[in-house]
């Protein structure tokens, strides 16, 4: 792991960009503070276990994504991402555009990065918090990457995207123009490929995915076996509908078989259409 629970000492400087709360917890006139700031330091701790014990990585989904909308290319089934026509060469040449800008990326320190994503304007001052302290976190995961030698895109997952994502596309978008042409595939195919991508990422405010849409087939782990349930879910609908339908039916039929046991035929319907003038 590159986030252990062992690390909630050493890396109480680091989360917190100085080395202040180590004094403060020798700093008897501060007693209050340390059992919070030691309460928000755990909480990021277990965020970050959370964020590395993600699967699959965002490598991986890159794959994913690939392996869907070529799919769909193929058999011409589903909309690809924005509509715009791609091939196998195409979608591999914005994948490696786009992993090649994630694992490149630096990340910069919490007040820079608040000074450029700000509090929006319908952000209250502890969501902006919360979110300041999720890239923190963040943060020291991608720099234990780098001293691990390891790439962010192979060891970390969507959490960490939705975080860094827009400043994976700015520096996307700030490259050399020429750089989609060398890698197969033109300014219009890696723009869809980046906005198909995102889609990807949205949650529908916390809410779980709808069954049918892409993002369940592409942040897993086995397409084959999400295909697999998704198929299993199909005929248990349709063997319940059948069921709901032969018990109407046999409903219907004790019922007229009642009533004519009984000598009583079934009431006439005594609704009546009136015919409307022009």
């Amino acid at each position: 792991k590159l986030f252990g629970s062992s690390t909630l000492v050493g890396a109480r400087a680091t989360l917190f960009g100085c080395g202040a709360c180590n004094n403060m917890a020798q700093d008897n006139s501060a007693p209050a503070a340390e059992p919070v700031r030691d309460e928000v330091l755990e909480r990021q701790v277990l965020e970050a276990q959370a964020m590395q014990e993600e699967c699959p990585c965002i490598e991986a989904a890159v794959k994913n994504y690939i392996s869907l909308q070529t799919a769909k290319a193929t058999t011409g089934v589903g909309k690809t991402a924005g509509g715009v026509t791609q091939d196998t060469k195409s979608l591999l040449g914005c994948a490696r555009l786009f992993l090649k800008a994630l694992n490149a990326l630096e990340l910069p320190s919490a007040p820079e990065w608040g000074h450029l994503y700000p509090q929006e304007a319908e952000e209250s001052g502890c969501d902006f918090m919360t979110r300041l302290g999720r890239y923190k976190v963040v943060r020291v995961l991608w720099q234990q990457c780098a001293r691990a030698g390891q790439k962010p895109a192979k060891c970390l997952g969507r959490s960490v995207l939705e975080v860094v994502l827009p400043e994976v596309e700015k520096r996307i978008h700030q490259a050399d123009a020429q750089q989609p042409a060398g890698a197969g595939c033109t300014d219009e195919q890696l723009g869809a490929f980046l906005d198909g991508f995102r889609e990807t990422l949205d949650r529908s405010d916390g809410a779980v995915a709808p069954a049918n849409s892409d993002r369940e087939l592409v942040w897993c782990e086995s397409q084959a076996a999400v295909i697999a349930a998704r198929q299993q879910a199909r005929v248990a609908e349709a063997k319940e509908r059948v069921e709901r339908e032969v018990i109407a039916d046999d409903f219907g039929d004790q019922l007229r078989a009642a009533l004519a046991a009984s000598g009583e035929e079934l009431p006439k319907s005594t609704v009546q259409f009136e015919e409307l003038q022009d």
